[in-house]
């Protein structure tokens, strides 16, 4: 429930400022999985994405979904890991199960757009980044995306 209201509270932000308060708070609370063990071996994964240790971090993300497969941002990480590795649609798989788990997760529909863009699919990679940016309009690097693909898919203006 607090969840689906930082994202509400996110897609109505009116700026950068106060779009990044809230999304502190929705990143904390993806952090927070209901078992000590999992939030210290996501803490470990982060170190190791980190330090670019992508088999490490992998392993690791593997044994916090086998233990906690209903676990959102497990799923996202691995994807962000497998998508580094560019291990493309292993990845794109992961950013499946974590948006069936939270469909609001902005960071895994941003992961889909650079998937989508990387293997060529700029419409999908479009209605991706157009997706993320409902949730967090303010997002940077899917504003800029969304600009870029509209200008090569529906051409500049005179």
């Amino acid at each position: 429930k607090l969840l689906h209201d930082l994202y509400d509270q996110l897609s109505r932000t009116a700026g950068a400022d106060e779009a990044k308060i809230v999304t502190g708070a929705i990143e904390r609370l993806w952090l927070r999985s209901g078992s000590d063990t999992i939030d210290l071996l996501m803490v470990r994964t982060a170190k190791m994405m980190q330090d670019q240790e992508h088999d490490i971090a992998l392993d690791l993300l593997d044994s916090i979904i086998e233990l906690a497969p209903e676990y959102p941002e497990a799923w996202a990480r691995r994807a962000a890991v497998l998508f580094a590795k560019k291990d493309l649609r292993p990845s794109l798989e992961s950013l499946r199960h974590a948006l069936a788990l939270d469909p609001s997760h902005y960071k895994a529909i941003e992961g889909l757009g650079l998937i989508m863009q990387e293997l060529g699919d700029k419409e999908a990679a479009l209605k991706a980044f157009r997706r993320v940016l409902k949730i967090h309009p303010h997002l940077e690097d899917a504003v800029q995306a969304v600009k870029e693909l509209s200008r090569e898919g529906e051409g500049q203006g005179i």
